[in-house]
């Protein structure tokens, strides 16, 4: 499966400069639901903070850091790879919702507010808290600059990495 956090895998094989033998992606086509079907068979892996907070939080599983550029609050006694010695190392995830092109600009902005509304709000904020997650309110513009961004950065390690579709 072509996934971010296979990207992310990859990124971090050419960033720690491990022998391709040594550090092996093994995709799967969903997050891991249960520490019973994978966990304890890898050595490590790369998947998002919902999936496995509820495993390290009940000591299954040890997180030696987080991909992101900031700590989360959520665990807060775990560095960054940043922190860990890898200077600059960013392979956040992130998510974002889009509309069909040709989508009327007013439905878009309404949308959009609609959506920031409810990203403030206690509950969303605390379930997204929970869950590792950090709301990140903003414009239709921004989130677009964002994908505008990734998407040459990533297909940089798409193409050092050798990586292919399945």
């Amino acid at each position: 499966m072509f996934t971010r956090l296979r990207l992310a895998i990859v990124f971090t094989i050419g960033a720690l400069a491990l022998q391709p033998r040594a550090a092996s992606p093994i995709a799967y086509r969903f997050s891991f639901p249960e520490p019973e079907h994978h966990w304890l068979q890898v050595d490590a892996t790369f998947t998002g903070a919902p999936t496995v907070l509820p495993h390290v939080r009940n000591g299954r599983l040890r997180a030696l850091a987080v991909s992101s550029p900031q700590r989360l609050a959520t665990l807060p006694d775990v560095p960054t790879v940043a922190e860990s010695g890898f200077p600059g190392f960013d392979a956040d995830q992130w998510y974002g919702i889009v509309a069909p092109a040709g989508t009327p600009d007013a439905v878009v902005h309404r949308l959009n507010a609609e959506i920031n509304k409810a990203l403030q709000t206690p509950a969303v904020a605390q379930q997204l808290a929970d869950e590792g997650a950090i709301p990140m309110p903003g414009s239709p513009t921004a989130f677009g600059d964002l994908i505008a961004r990734e998407i040459p950065r990533w297909a940089l390690v798409v193409k050092a990495g050798n990586v292919k579709p399945d």
